[in-house]
């Protein structure tokens, strides 16, 4: 279902819903005798359609994997993701919570028969089912659920309320010891017949089978191999193998975290994420990693001479996992100079005393429940008042995961606490990196050559795909300033306006053709603008200025030929100068305004 506000407020209406109504409809069907009996036999019949309908777990997978073919779906709609969502989360819950209603009259009227008076009936009722409602937010998610896993913990929660009915039916009737055996019996071949029903054990073994582990929709389950599985008190996690390319992906509650493969472009953004404030910073001595996940930026930071890292990772079932991409990783929760805190970044920021050079973060998807409090105006000057002077601030922007709008604000925002942003990107024009500082920052040609000097820099860097300075610079999209236009009426992220969780895209994904043209209208300011460079010659540098500008005309490229823009012709035949005049000519005409790309056309 996704983990969204819409997502949750449809779990919360469906569980108010079934108790509401159970709770209407108590009067006309139970009646007014026999109160306790018929409560007893309420909650028996819960914990054994419960049990009944865990098998129902093992078709979630193919479910959602149907769900989401629909939400990515051209023709989706945003009534009907909320009726799917609706669907799964009536299907599932809606009987147990009707039983749930029908309870609360059930015991009102118990209370009522021991202590004769309104205050005291409706007052130990509630208390009564706050306190059980209290212990079991505790207990299942930080006891059970680590210890026994999803399925297994809902075996054993409506295994103990069998057990209970019958020791409270026993009191309550007054049995004699012939019928307490045979209720003990009675009861434990319910248990074993729904355990053997439900077989709520964790299998990792086959993907999908006793597990809930998700993969992505163009995915086929036989190429692919589950690594391991885990339920935690956090999330549920999972890691999978491309069974040809090698390639491995995290996953967070059936959502792709990060993929990491030795294939140029597969995660390049993460590592990028890494090098880019540590060359761009004069001498990055202390650096704050928040979001471990696969450990590839913590990793890449961590080879830097003199670096002292501090990783901040809010569940430690994940550092557990690192061990699968240590590969990409670089074994980087074992190193000496890495300390990593179990904490949430947030609050780590909060309350640390220590001072950084750079701070880097990846958090999951934005428009996720709660992680807008990583991207908000409050967030970004608490992170600015632990940087030093000198210190960077370097933050991912999913473009595929947020709308056009949703990318301004953030950029908007960050912009607000950074006067000095500008925007990067790796090969993946999905994502971009922002990168922001108290003070102007210049690309360092001499720092970047001592740097390459170094074996294990050196070759992250060429797995990134930089052999050259040129390489390095290319990575550059723009100065934020110059696309200031661009997001003057996007509205500020703050923690009491949580814009991102409220986006459209929780109901309707972005278009592939929205990405892009996000893209293209940051890109578009790259042309006739350089990033600022020290450590050249003029000569030098006058010819890494018409190799920048035929790179970001290759890069224009892209866009003109997949869009049929201005001077595709050009660019189809190499010919980059003259393509790019064509670009700057059909921008001089639309004098500022921002390129919108309509079917396959540029407009």
């Amino acid at each position: 279902m996704g983990t969204t506000l819409s997502s949750f407020a449809l779990i919360l209406a469906t569980f108010l819903f079934g108790i509401a109504l159970g709770s209407i409809m108590a009067d006309k069907l139970l009646g007014n005798s026999n109160h306790v009996l018929k409560f007893l036999l309420i909650q028996i019949s819960i914990a054994v359609l419960c049990i009944a309908i865990l098998p129902l777990f093992e078709n979630l997978n193919e479910w959602t994997l149907k769900a989401d073919q629909l939400f990515y779906d051209l023709d989706n709609i945003a009534l009907k993701t909320i009726g799917i969502r609706s669907l799964f989360a009536f299907g599932l819950m809606f009987l147990p919570t009707l039983g749930f209603g029908l309870s609360f009259p059930l015991a009102n009227r118990i209370n009522i028969n021991f202590f004769k008076t309104n205050s005291k009936t409706l007052g130990n009722t509630y208390a009564l089912n706050t306190i059980g409602a209290t212990l079991g937010t505790i207990i299942t998610p930080f006891i059970l659920i680590p210890f026994m896993g999803i399925r297994m913990s809902l075996f054993v929660i409506y295994s103990i309320l069998i057990f209970l009915c019958l020791v409270a039916m026993a009191i309550h009737f007054k049995w004699n010891d012939k019928n307490i055996i045979r209720s003990g019996i009675t009861a434990a071949t319910v248990i074993f017949l729904g355990y053997i029903w439900s077989n709520p054990k964790i299998s990792t073994e086959q993907l999908g089978s006793h597990n809930l582990a998700r993969i992505e929709i163009d995915d086929q389950k036989s190429q692919l191999n589950l690594i391991e599985y885990i339920e935690g008190d956090f999330s549920t996690l999972s890691v999978i193998e491309d069974k040809k390319s090698k390639a491995r992906t995290l996953y967070m509650n059936g959502f792709s975290t990060a993929t990491v493969s030795d294939s140029i472009g597969g995660s390049d953004y993460m590592q990028a994420m890494g090098f880019i404030p540590m060359v761009l910073h004069p001498n990055p001595k202390k650096v704050m990693v928040i979001c471990f996940g696969t450990g590839n930026t913590t990793g890449t930071v961590s080879l830097f001479p003199g670096a002292q890292v501090d990783g901040i990772e809010i569940d430690k079932n994940v550092l557990s996992l690192a061990n699968h991409f240590s590969k990409w990783n670089h074994n980087a929760q074992r190193k000496k100079n890495v300390h990593m805190y179990i904490q949430d970044g947030r609050t780590f920021t909060r309350w640390t005393k220590n001072k950084y050079d750079v701070i880097t973060l990846e958090p999951m998807s934005p428009i996720q429940a709660g992680t807008v409090n990583l991207y908000s105006r409050e967030f970004y000057q608490l992170a600015a008042d632990r940087l030093n002077k000198d210190g960077l601030m370097m933050q991912w922007l999913p473009l595929h995961l947020v709308g056009p709008d949703d990318a301004k604000s953030i950029l908007k925002t960050f912009q607000e606490v950074y006067p000095h942003t500008s925007i990067w990107n790796s090969f993946l024009t999905r994502i971009v990196l922002l990168v922001g500082s108290k003070e102007e920052v210049a690309l360092d040609k001499i720092r970047f050559e001592e740097l390459m000097r170094i074996s294990e820099i050196q070759n992250l860097a060429q797995q990134i795909g930089i052999n050259t300075f040129l390489d390095f610079t290319d990575f550059f999209l723009t100065d934020a300033a110059e696309v200031r236009s661009f997001v003057q009426s996007a509205d500020l992220i703050t923690d009491d306006r949580p814009l991102l969780e409220f986006s459209p895209v929780t109901l309707l994904p972005p278009l592939k053709l929205e990405v892009d043209e996000t893209f293209l209208n940051y890109l578009k300011y790259r042309i006739g603008n350089y990033p600022q460079v020290r450590g050249m010659m003029p000569s030098e540098k006058r010819r890494w200025e018409k190799d920048f500008r035929t790179r970001t005309a290759q890069r224009l490229s892209i866009f003109s030929q997949r869009y049929h823009g201005p001077g595709e012709s050009a660019f189809k035949k190499k010919n980059y100068s003259e393509g790019l005049g064509e670009v700057v000519t059909y921008l001089n005409k639309k004098k500022g305004q921002p390129i919108r790309l309509k079917g396959i056309q540029w407009e």
